[in-house]
Formats: C-alpha cells, sequence, structure tokens
C-alpha cells in the first residue's frame, strides 16, 4: 500500500516509476529470505530434538528429511574416472549437481521460490520492444506529433470526449493488433 501510495504522490513530481518500486522490491525480497531463513533454522533445531519412536513403515516427514547419503550426488570427478571423454555422462553429473542445488534452493526458500516461478517473464520481451518502439517513435518526433493531435481533440471534445477517443482508440488498435500478431496455435 505504502508503494501504491507513493506511485500515487510522485506521478506528478516526475520521478520515474523504477526510483519507487526497485526500492520496495528489493525490501519484500529481503523480507521473504529472512523469513525463509528463519523457518528453515527453526525446522533444524526441531530435527535436532530426540524422537520418540519411530517405525519404518512412516515415510519421512518434513521434521525427519533423509540423509544425503541415502542419495548422493554423482560427481563430474568420478564420472569421467570410469568413462574418460563421456560427455552423456558429463551431462547427467551436472544435471544431477543442477537438480541437487535446485532442489536445497527449494527447501531452504519455498517462499522466494513461489514468487520467482510465478514471475510473468514473457512479459519481458514484450516490455522491451515496447521501449524501443517508443523510444523510436520519440526519436523520429512522432510522440511529439500524436501529442499535439491529442491536445486539439481534448480541447474540442473535454474530458468526456479524450476519455471516450481513449477508450475507442485504444479499444480498436488492441483488436487490430490482436488480429495481426495473434499466434498461430496447432
Amino acid at each position: 500500500m505504502a508503494t501504491l501510495g507513493a506511485l500515487v504522490g510522485t506521478s506528478t513530481v516526475g520521478i520515474p516509476v523504477w526510483r519507487v518500486t526497485v526500492p520496495a522490491a528489493t525490501m519484500m525480497l529481503s523480507r521473504d529470505i529472512w523469513w525463509d531463513w528463519r523457518r528453515r533454522c527453526t525446522h533444524r533445531v526441531a530435527a535436532k530434538e530426540p524422537v520418540v519412536e519411530q517405525s519404518d513403515t512412516h515415510p519421512p516427514s518434513a521434521a525427519h528429511p533423509p540423509t544425503e547419503l541415502q542419495n548422493p550426488p554423482l560427481s563430474a570427478s568420478s564420472l569421467n574416472s570410469h568413462n574418460p571423454g563421456g560427455n552423456s555422462r558429463r551431462q547427467l553429473a551436472l544435471s544431477t549437481i543442477l537438480s541437487t542445488w535446485t532442489q536445497r534452493f527449494v527447501e531452504t526458500f519455498p517462499t522466494v521460490y513461489a514468487v520467482c516461478w510465478q514471475l510473468p517473464l514473457t512479459l519481458v520481451p514484450f516490455a522491451f520492444l515496447m521501449f524501443i518502439l517508443v523510444q523510436g517513435l520519440t526519436s523520429q518526433g512522432w510522440v511529439r506529433l500524436f501529442g499535439h493531435w491529442w491536445d486539439a481533440w481534448v480541447n474540442k471534445t473535454g474530458v468526456v470526449g479524450a476519455v471516450g477517443g481513449m477508450l475507442i482508440g485504444s479499444g480498436l488498435l488492441c483488436n487490430v493488433c490482436h488480429s495481426f500478431f495473434r499466434p498461430t496455435g496447432n
């Protein structure tokens, strides 16, 4: 809420959006890392407490995870000693090491992993290309020309005409762009 309030408050002053959102995002990431790390330390303390009686029929719980010795990761040196020059063995070792690191990261920082997993990374190319388009139009003078046209429209029609014109214009342009640039599915 504070970030949204700061964005609304600074929008008229001319402060760039990233100067408000990056500190807020950094604070939230730090909070999530701290929260997960604290939870991990709490679970480690609980796991070190003696267990009364555990039968072999129960699967290992989150409080008592299986030890690393039950499923040791393959190392690149051990695989290369058996099969020198074997690229598939090296790839297997690398994927095993990566899988182990990813699993440890997910177990240690589940909140950070969940947030990162849900990031809309498919919007990054769109935002990057939109930035290039706007910069190109600005450098060629088209943004200033469109601004003069829009200013003339608002002066003639007022606030209602400005809102209606933007609604109709953006709706038509979105449908045109959707029709021309729609991905073809199989």
